[in-house]
């Protein structure tokens, strides 16, 4: 439940159980067309189902990143697409949680910040791999 798609899932599985929600209206009442940004747009205008998605996105990523900053002390997080589109709304939980679970002066410090790339970081991310990823196949040899 910690990235756009995960959350458009949900939203969707919510969706069917309770269609009583500002998201679905933001999709012109199809399921199919409902996406992370709707829920975002959904949570801002108050919705319940909406808010409680992104608490719960909040959550289990301030878990996961918790976990992170308490082995590996980084000074930054840096969070890109979905935390990028939210904002405060996600970052802000998260945040709270990272300092609530995380362990010591690492989690009380460290910076959590959305990119300031948006949705270019899973891309650029991805292209940032080719050299470790060329360099790990230099001498080796065919079969």
């Amino acid at each position: 439940m910690c990235s756009g798609p995960a959350i458009t899932r949900g939203a969707k599985e919510a969706i069917k159980k309770d269609p009583k929600t500002l998201i679905l209206r933001i999709a012109e009442g199809k399921i199919e067309n409902v996406k992370s940004e709707m829920v975002v747009r959904a949570a801002r205008g108050g919705d319940r189902l909406a808010n409680q998605l992104i608490y719960e996105t909040a959550t289990y990523m301030g878990w996961g990143i918790a976990n992170i900053v308490s082995i590996l002390n980084p000074d930054v997080v840096i969070l890109g697409t979905v935390a990028t589109a939210a904002g405060d709304l996600l970052l802000a939980p998260i945040r709270e949680n990272v300092r609530k679970l995380g362990v010591g002066e690492a989690a009380r410090r460290v910076k959590i910040l959305p990119s300031q790339l948006g949705d270019q970081i899973d891309d650029l991310a991805a292209v940032s791999l080719v050299p470790a990823l060329a360099n790990s196949f230099r001498g080796v040899k065919e079969p």
